[in-house]
């Protein structure tokens, strides 16, 4: 339809924006909650229209992988983003969540370009904070305070990231891990 036969049917130019909004779109169904809602024909043909809000995006079943593929990839030294692609996922995030669910902390990136933190394909976060929050007890190394573990945070001594050697990572509370970087000047906070 051009603009004068819109202009021929409707009382007003909002609703014939709303007819012509209602001709170029589609309905589709949501996967999570099979709420029916629009969307332009443009975006279904990009593949969209799978899921009708972000919350129904992130209340989709998790994605189940084949453990035993996943783990043959993952000991041939294929990062979480490379099996990713493999098993059919954009990225390897999904990947890396369903690897530390079953008990692998070790993240790979695959290139030096693709991350910046880059240091030989493994990061700190893995086993070596295991060592570090081991070697301090689960405690504050400044002030010794242990009321909730999950909030300790490893400090680099030397403010450089990519020095990760454990003589140079130790545990903090954030008050310590605050007060350190405020001292020092820094704008880490």
């Amino acid at each position: 339809m051009d603009f004068k036969s819109y202009a021929a049917i409707t009382c007003s130019r909002k609703c014939m924006g709303l007819l012509h909004a209602k001709k170029n779109s589609v309905i589709c169904v949501c996967k999570t909650c099979t709420k029916e809602f629009r969307i332009k024909r443009s975006e279904k043909d990009e593949g969209r229209g799978v899921y009708c809000s972000s919350k129904c995006y992130r209340d989709r079943e998790p994605t189940a992988f084949d453990t035993t593929l996943v783990l043959s990839m993952w000991e041939t030294g294929l990062s979480a983003g490379a099996i990713g692609r493999k098993v059919g996922h954009s990225n390897g995030q999904t990947v890396a969540r369903y690897l530390r669910r079953i008990g692998i902390f070790e993240i790979r990136h695959a290139t030096k370009e693709k991350c910046r933190t880059w240091k030989g394909g493994v990061t700190y976060r893995g086993a070596t904070a295991d060592r570090i929050r081991e070697r301090a007890g689960n405690k504050c190394e400044r002030c010794k305070w242990n009321e909730e573990p999950g909030v300790l945070q490893i400090h680099h001594v030397d403010r450089n990231r990519r020095h990760n050697g454990d003589e140079n990572l130790i545990l903090l509370c954030p008050n310590c891990h605050e007060v350190d970087h405020f001292k020092a000047g820094d704008g880490r906070y």
